[in-house]
């Protein structure tokens, strides 16, 4: 009973953090901008603007991920409600300029935007108290088989607020065992590799209403990505097994295409200062070219500006650890906000890239992946994008193995709107220093799936 009526509980949450910030804006607008239109709003007019906005701060909180009361930190939730805001007040100033007939003072805007941050963290705190009072951490199981599948464990248990391994169990120790093991616990998280195991457990939580938690192979990515047909009367499912469609891959070059331009226009500015700041640091070379992959293992050039030394890989190909002493002051902050990616605007436009998908890596190092996970080289499937699925929901360290888990559940899951997602994503993404966190010093490259905290 204790899971009964999440959903309706963060609705009812969510809905009250967007009534404040849409009156947070009626007060705003009636008070400075309405009587300063030409024809200004009387009571229905503002009623409607504000449902307007009401709408408008919904959908880009939702996009942002800032609703997800007791699944995010307070820090994601007010970050992405930062973003969500951010965009919401510019629209709504571009409206009420248009209103006007002539640009509008932005100053209230800012100020609007800041009173709504300090209410959104009163409101962040006070929502995730009554939530996880409503509902405290999972009491846990983990099944596992290996170290390696263990090693979830530490992952989990980092995030105290929602779950609690209290207990672990190998499959050595038989299925009589596990089933016992069971009885006490509401949850079980499932890390094992035998299929056989996977499903006698999947089953057994079904029947006795138990919440699995299952870490996926790469063959449950694939299947999760069939198409359901009906030609006889026997279920069937439908894997293409060919990536995108030529159909998918029209839709995705032109949004490239698009994307690219305006973004190279928009972020010029901060080409030229980034370039500068890099040329007087050293007086060096301001971009740098590196061989990478993209689609049926085609090899270019990606364009990157340089965070590094020059000769940082004297000693041959590998990533950056963390405290790596050959990235530069320049680089340590163009790596952060991830303005070294910028100039593959560029690989976009030519043709080389994708704006989103799986990140290029280079040949040597997946070279050494695939001797031990030849599933990698599927990543190829698609074109290497500036931004994907592993990038938003990953680290700079994330393993390979769960890279490449992620990048197939994009391959397999690609939709038009998926990449709008991913790029919006993004931008939170960039305010997020843990997410380009290095791999542990004396590793040549991320390892293929044992975690980095081990």
């Amino acid at each position: 009973m204790r899971f009964q009526f999440k959903q309706t509980i963060r609705t009812i949450m969510v809905l009250f953090d967007i009534v404040i910030l849409s009156g947070a804006f009626y007060f705003l607008w009636i008070s400075l901008y309405n009587s300063d239109i030409p024809n200004p709003f009387f009571r229905n007019g503002n009623y409607l603007l504000t449902i307007v906005y009401a709408l408008i701060v919904t959908v880009t909180v939702i996009l942002m991920k800032g609703h997800q009361v007791g699944q995010n930190r307070i820090t994601e939730i007010l970050l992405s409600h930062a973003i969500a805001l951010g965009l919401c007040n510019t629209i709504m100033f571009l409206l009420a300029s248009l209103l006007s007939y002539e640009f509008v003072d932005f100053v209230g805007f800012i100020w609007l935007t800041v009173i709504q941050m300090i209410i959104v963290t009163f409101w962040a705190c006070i929502a995730n108290r009554v939530y996880y009072q409503i509902y405290p951490p999972h009491d846990m199981l983990l099944v596992y088989d290996d170290e390696i599948n263990h090693a979830i464990k530490k992952k989990l248990n980092r995030i105290v607020d929602k779950y609690r391994i209290l207990k672990e169990i190998n499959v050595s120790e038989g299925r009589e065992a596990i089933e016992a093991a069971m009885e006490p616990f509401d949850s079980i998280v499932l890390s094992v590799n035998s299929t056989e195991l996977r499903q006698w457990m999947i089953n057994l939580c079904y029947q006795k209403a138990k919440r699995l938690y299952v870490v996926p192979s790469i063959t449950n990515i694939l299947v999760n990505g069939a198409t359901d047909i009906r030609v006889v009367d026997t279920p069937m499912l439908f894997l293409r097994n060919q990536g995108l469609t030529n159909e998918k891959r029209l839709y995705k070059r032109l949004l490239d295409i698009v994307g690219s331009l305006c973004g190279i226009l928009v972020l010029s500015p901060i080409f030229l200062v980034t370039a500068l700041a890099i040329w007087a640091y050293d007086r060096k070379n301001v971009f740098y070219t590196q061989e990478r992959l993209t689609i049926d293992g085609k090899v270019f050039k990606v364009l990157k500006f340089r965070s590094m030394i020059v000769d940082a890989e004297r000693n041959g190909a590998q990533l950056a650890t963390v405290d790596d002493d050959r990235i530069t002051p320049v680089g340590k902050i163009i790596r952060k906000l991830r303005i070294d990616e910028i100039p593959q605007l560029f690989n976009v436009l030519k043709g080389d890239m994708s704006l989103v998908g799986p990140r290029p890596e280079r040949p040597e190092i997946a070279a050494e992946y695939e001797k031990s996970m030849p599933e990698f080289a599927y990543r190829l499937k698609a074109k290497a994008g500036l931004t994907g699925y592993a990038q938003v929901y990953g680290k700079y360290n994330t393993t390979a193995y769960d890279k490449l888990l992620m990048d197939l559940i994009y391959i397999e899951n690609y939709s038009f709107l998926l990449d709008l997602k991913l790029m919006i994503l993004t931008l939170r993404v960039v305010m997020m220093p843990d997410k380009t966190e290095g791999i542990q010093q004396g590793e040549r490259m991320a390892q293929t799936k044992k975690t980095t905290e081990e």
